[in-house]
């Protein structure tokens, strides 16, 4: 979408006032272009997405769920920011290298932050990266607390903007987990006319605080919208920075008596002990010695810089310990401190040459690969038979242990041994105080992902039914499923689009946030548009992390258990995933594909909705229910008109139509009795889409709005089931690559046709020429030959082979 704050509302703003010529060119390239590089497009270990805006109306993308995402909700609450654009134009900006030098280098920002009185560009780093000499050097924090980066400052200062950073550590973890629903909710006053309910509220909550799940138990009319903007205007109290906002968030009736509760949690928590940083623990370390050479060294420091003599390479070294020291917040002295225990080791490495060093990486890589333990030992041992037979240079034993415990960490040998699954096993898991929490809302985070049933026909049937695929949207709050798509054959986005058409259909609504992986069928430009046309923002899950699926891949589990308990299932064995040879017994199939999908249906939506999961007493259905009541803003309502059903439909690649036969996809015609008036009016029609779940339907834009074609098979289409209908959407998708097929299949038949005529021609004409030849030399003379009963017999059975070809015969 475009961005909704234009360039005709910025330019009455008195903040574009103070912008210089090429401040007011960054500006409206910010504003106009595409962001300056792909989001989230190397994320690794990083869960990008981006955030469907309900103030602004625009999607803004973002890299990282801790820090970036947080930043974006901050300004969706924050009624001061008129705007947010993200990964805007690239500043060229001069900083010092590593020596001390001042060198050009280009800073890609990741936002742009309109305000009236102010453009901001933005920088979101979590704290550790900003300690980090090396990433932005000359890096200092100011009496207020707030981080100043001169070589950006001064870039952004010569487009009269100003520079900052967003840093999440300066907020509670737990108030930027409570964004996710706080962004959502509507800045409309809800306690409009409600003086009665808040004091019937706080007389209930004098005895003792209650949940909202209890409070919207008992009052149906408030819900968790209301309790927010009640807090926020001290109606009612409740922690919102320390725990988190869901239906077991305490509301108290007084400030005493949040206090209070407070107080008690305070002396449950264990003590926050901050651990030293470098500096700390060398100043700590330091012996009578290195304090004495340590106080030397500063003075020795402090009267060259009085002098003003010339830096030499001691003092760059010692001001860049003075910079780490005061990052770190260590006393001054401890940049002068010896490391006095280290002395004896090589300070920039090894002596080793980079073809040694590369000969020990290989040479582990390809030990581990051919799955033999990681036993240094051995591995050791083995590399010095390995090395005295090619002459290499051979370093000791504590040498090659070192590097190898520096440049290979355990998830690595399991990659190396196992592949992905192995890796993803050895992985460490993330601190629970450090990672990025959800809340246990219904609707704020649904999985969706492929799920396949393989199922072979019966052995006396000719055709082979393709495998159908189920895509479930699954909630991770509560494991309901809001819908499905379904897809025949290969993984596509087809199944994506009718996943989203399903759950509107039966919820009118869609989850405010949908989480999928990397694949083709997600990570496309045709599912984005869609998203970002029903406001739903959408995250992918870390291509480096698998195990960021949740309750949807635990659902998925079940699903595919099911499905290969059907008769003639047969367990699929992916590539990378284990799988129980004792499953792949059958191979006959005693289902179709419509029963496959009736009965996966029924298990979905009846049974496992239904029933309660592990220990919970409620089923998914009633969990989902009861959230919902609480939070509707979790869900995004849609109307079924004809734009949802547009934006839910299949792109097709078709150039060409014609104003009296429509357009021509997949050996069918798409005909309306519109086109004749878009003849008339001369309009071009644009962007036709396939429905996903009636193929015989193709909807087009024009000037005056949508247009729908039918097909000739429309009224038969209209009362077959899914089933069917996915093998006629089958044959629509494959006819191209079908008929490609085919039309090789008979070029290589004519050709093979060909080729069989012309050995036989050929055989006859070398036949005929022998003949010939052996009666002129019979005779002695040259005489003329008239062509013998035989010869007119074999002319005449070419003849007779020619006109048969040309007529498609073969004798």
């Amino acid at each position: 979408m475009e961005n909704s704050y234009n360039l005709d509302q910025s330019r009455k703003l008195p903040a574009y006032a103070s912008l210089t010529p090429a401040g007011v060119d960054y500006f409206e390239r910010a504003l106009t272009l595409p962001p300056s590089r792909a989001v989230g497009e190397n994320s690794l270990l990083s869960c990008s997405g981006s955030h469907a805006y309900t103030r602004f109306g625009h999607v803004v993308e973002y890299e990282s769920t801790g820090c970036e995402n947080a930043c974006v909700l901050l300004a969706e609450i924050n009624r001061n920011i008129l705007d947010l654009i993200s990964q805007p134009p690239q500043l060229q900006l001069t900083r010092p290298d590593c020596r001390g030098r001042n060198r050009p280098h280009a800073h890609t920002p990741d936002f742009l932050e309109i305000r009236p009185d102010a453009f901001t560009i933005l920088e979101c780093k979590p704290l550790a990266q900003l300690k980090n000499p090396k990433k932005f050097p000359g890096l200092t924090r100011d009496e207020s607390g707030a981080w100043r980066y001169p070589p950006a400052e001064e870039a952004a200062r010569r487009l009269g903007m100003s520079y900052g950073f967003f840093v999440p550590e300066d907020f509670p973890k737990t108030f930027l987990t409570n964004l996710q629903i706080f962004a959502r909710i509507t800045p409309d006053d809800l306690l409009v006319g409600k003086h009665k309910l808040l004091f019937r509220l706080r007389d209930e909550l004098k005895e003792c605080p209650r949940t909202i799940g209890e409070l919207c138990k008992k009052f149906g009319e408030i819900t968790g919208a209301f309790v927010f903007q009640a807090i926020k205007r001290q109606k009612l109290f409740g922690l919102i920075t320390r725990q988190h906002f869901d239906a077991d968030f305490l509301i108290f009736s007084t400030d005493e008596q949040m206090t209070a509760h407070e107080r008690r949690l305070l002396t449950l928590a264990a003590p926050n002990t901050a651990p030293l940083g470098p500096m700390h623990a060398t100043l700590l370390r330091a012996a009578r010695t290195g304090m004495t050479a340590a106080r030397a060294a500063e003075q020795r420091f402090d009267e060259r810089r009085a002098s003003k003599s010339k830096f030499n390479a001691t003092d760059y070294r010692y001001r860049k310990r003075l910079d780490k020291s005061q990052i770190e917040g260590a006393p001054r002295i401890a940049a002068f401190v010896p490391d006095y225990p280290s002395r004896g080791r090589l300070v920039n490495g090894s002596r080793l040459t980079e073809a040694a060093v590369q000969a020990m990486r290989s040479h582990w890589s390809e030990f581990l690969k051919e799955g033999r333990p990681p036993n240094l030992t051995k591995q050791y041992g083995n590399f010095v038979e390995i090395a005295e037979i090619t002459g290499q240079f051979i370093p000791s034993a504590t040498t090659y242990k070192r590097y190898f415990h520096a440049e290979v960490a355990p998830e690595k040998i399991a990659f190396l041994q196992g592949g992905k699954r192995a890796f993803h096993q050895a992985r460490q898991m993330v601190d629970g105080a450090n990672a990025n929490a959800r809340l246990a809302i219904a609707g704020l985070h649904v999985h969706i992902d492929g799920v396949f049933a393989d199922v072979k026909s019966k052995a006396d049937e000719e055709k082979q039914y393709l495998r159908p695929i189920f895509f479930p949207m699954v909630d991770d709050a509560t494991g309901f499923v809001l819908g499905r798509g379904i897809k025949v054959g290969k993984p596509s986005t087809v199944a994506s689009l009718m996943a989203l058409r399903d759950c509107y259909l039966r919820h009118d609504a869609l989850p405010a946030k949908i989480f999928h992986d990397w694949g083709s069928e997600f990570w496309n430009s045709i599912l984005s548009p869609a998203l970002d046309y029903f406001q739903v923002s959408g995250a992918r899950r870390p291509a480096g992390a698998s195990r960021f699926g949740g309750l949807g891949e635990s659902f998925n589990a079940q699903l595919s258990a099911y499905l290969q308990s059907l008769a003639g299932g047969m367990y699929f064995d992916q590539a990378g995933r284990a799988a129980d040879g004792n499953k792949k017994s059958c191979a006959t199939a005693a289902l179709k594909l419509a029963e496959i999908i009736q009965l996966a249906d029924h298990w979905m939506f009846e049974i496992w909705n239904n029933s309660p999961i592990g220990s919970n007493t409620l089923s998914p259905r009633e969990l989902f229910e009861a959230s919902l009541r609480i939070f509707p803003e979790a869900m995004v309502k849609v109307t079924d008109d004809a734009l949802s059903r547009y934006h839910t439909s299949y792109p097709l690649k078709i150039k060409k139509y014609d104003y009296v036969r429509g357009f021509r996809y997949g050996g069918r015609r798409f005909n309306s009795e519109e086109l004749g008036a878009c003849r008339r009016r001369q309009e071009t029609l644009t962007d036709p889409r396939l429905d996903v779940t009636d193929p015989s339907i193709v909807r087009a834009m024009s000037g005056k709005g949508l247009i729908v074609l039918r097909s000739l098979e429309f009224q038969r289409i209209q009362g077959l089931g899914d089933g069917a209908r996915l093998q006629h959407q089958q044959d629509l998708l494959s006819y191209a690559s079908r008929a490609a097929g085919n039309q090789l299949a008979r070029n290589r038949s004519e050709e093979r046709k060909h080729l069989e005529h012309q050995k036989v021609a050929d055989a006859l004409r070398d036949s005929t020429t022998s003949t010939t030849k052996n009666e002129n030399d019979t005779s002695g003379n040259t005489q003329l030959a008239f062509p013998s009963t035989q010869e007119s017999q074999d002319g005449a059975e070419i003849k007779r082979l020619e006109a048969n070809f040309k007529k498609g015969g073969t004798s």
